[in-house]
């Protein structure tokens, strides 16, 4: 009897071994990031464009986003700006970040954005017209911008650039662009009509009773670089508002300058971000 019990046991390890080795081959889990080799370099950019996107709904700092692109092997090239404050704004009501710079080393491919966000949205609420049945355009066109210190070299004109902007409830969809008011190898601009909802007693804006759900309350506008160049290069993004009768018609993007073309001399203001900090490349 012994003598069985012993044979038995000599039988079960290589199953056991066996079961261990078997277990140890499994593929590993998925990492958080996004497939790291995709198939073509403008895929790769449509993923690292909803990442971003998805991170910040998400209510991820800078920090926290700069770690997941990070496992994407996308490594962080500018210094983080701590503080956001205005160069030249007339006014403090939306918070534009400093321009953050990253490196994909997959495809070579630089990518340089900028978020904002409408913290409170009581001013835009005094902006609604007085006839407005909810919800109503705030004035015409706003308009976002992004340039850099010196001209780059692109990427493919089919994704060198793209800007996106959503709503604090999502009572109003994410809205997409990649057709750009100016853009060339120093920057790019969009524009873009914003829209609000005020809850009340015929409307409901997704939010609670009396809350309000704003179009463009945060957004993101990229840039994709295939070739910096040699020296020291920074970006700085503005942001354009209008409200009433007043349009943004365009922003033109050239080395280090947005200049917003206004439909009229009244009911607009312009807000700058601070600089990223000065990578050098080369």
């Amino acid at each position: 009897m012994r003598t069985k019990k012993k044979i038995l046991a000599l039988l079960c390890v290589p199953l056991l071994v066996a079961g261990y080795a078997t277990s140890a081959s499994a593929s590993p889990a998925k990492s958080s990031c996004f497939d790291k080799t995709s198939r073509t370099a403008t895929e790769r950019k449509q993923k690292t464009t909803q990442l971003l996107i998805d991170e910040r709904r998400k209510g991820f700092t800078a920090d926290q986003i700069a770690a997941e692109l990070q496992k994407c092997g996308i490594v962080r090239k500018s210094k983080p700006v701590r503080t956001v404050s205005p160069l030249d704004s007339v006014n403090s009501d939306v918070d534009v970040d400093a321009p953050e710079i990253f490196l994909d080393g997959q495809y070579h491919i630089w990518v340089v954005y900028s978020f904002w966000q409408w913290p409170q949205l009581g001013p835009v609420k005094d902006e609604l017209p007085w006839f407005c049945r909810v919800p109503c355009n705030i004035g015409g066109n706003e308009g976002i911008g992004l340039t850099m210190s010196r001209p780059v070299t692109t990427v493919d004109p089919t994704f060198s650039y793209s800007m996106s902007y959503w709503s604090a409830t999502n009572y109003f969809p994410k809205v997409e662009s990649v057709a750009p008011s100016d853009a060339n190898t120093t920057g790019v601009t969009f524009t873009f009509q914003d829209r609000l909802c005020v809850s009340n007693q015929s409307s409901n804006c997704g939010g609670p009773a009396g809350g309000s759900d704003y179009s463009v309350t945060n957004g993101i506008i990229i840039y994709y670089i295939s070739n910096m160049g040699c020296g020291p290069i920074q970006a700085f993004a503005k942001y354009a508002h209008t409200w009433s009768d007043t349009a943004v018609n365009g922003i033109g993007v050239g080395p280090w300058s947005l200049i917003v073309q206004w439909s009229s001399s009244q009911n607009h203001w312009e807000r700058t971000s601070q600089p990223s900090e000065a990578t050098t490349v080369c």
